[in-house]
């Protein structure tokens, strides 16, 4: 293949590589932080993988990273509450509400990811 992707062992992306790029190359190591170097250093041409978690370590390389603007896929996490639960559920609600409103969800995620979040989910009054 023309390609070599650089993935972390044991990650998702690496079945969805096989059964939908089984061409591509695959160079696996052991942890983010090795994968990004490896693709800085040119021994590899690109990741499948969440981008958002891994901004603090493209931040190390001083690389003209190109992220593709159709995501393969994007997923949300969510807050588990018990069945029934209403009240901490509507205190839960207004709460997350407020922390995008102000702008803290993104000013954190910048914070701890190095990146700007790529989907913003944004407030939204669900509640």
């Amino acid at each position: 293949a023309d390609i070599t992707l650089v993935q972390v062992r044991g990650t998702t992306p690496i079945k969805f590589i096989e059964e939908n790029l089984p061409e591509a190359d695959m160079l696996l190591l052991d942890n983010y932080p090795d994968v990004i170097r490896a693709i800085a250093q040119g021994r590899g041409a690109a990741m499948i993988d969440v981008i958002d978690f891994v901004g603090e370590h493209m931040n190390k390389h001083k690389i003209d990273w190109k992220v593709v603007e159709t995501p393969v896929n994007v997923y949300y996490c969510a807050l588990g509450v018990a069945k029934g639960n209403y009240t901490f559920r509507d205190w839960l609600n207004v709460a997350l509400f407020e922390l995008h409103r102000s702008g803290f969800i993104n000013e954190t995620w910048k914070q701890w990811f190095g990146i700007d979040m790529l989907y913003d989910t944004g407030a939204s009054a669900y509640f």
